[in-house]
């Protein structure tokens, strides 16, 4: 697929990290980022090529259950 085509337009690289101390959240946010498309490269970190609103639809809930010690970050990739 070229990079001029329209649906690869929508859609964008990201790389998600995090440290959550739950073991059943932790597992919770691995197959839900794993369902949405992206790869693991680490224990705790993905990435992949995914549309921001699915990302946010599926990843952000998971902010409201972490703890104050636990950390998710998602960094959006440019494409060169």
């Amino acid at each position: 697929m070229e990079n001029n085509h329209p649906e690869r337009k929508k859609r964008h690289i990201h790389l998600v990290l995090y440290d959550i101390a739950s073991d059943r959240l932790r597992q919770k946010l691995a197959d839900t980022l794993e369902r949405i498309g992206l790869h693991r490269i680490q224990y705790s970190a993905f990435l992949g090529e995914v549309k921001p609103p699915v990302l946010q639809a599926n990843v952000h809930p998971f902010f409201d259950k972490m703890d104050k010690t636990d950390r998710l970050f998602i960094l959006p990739i440019p494409r060169s």
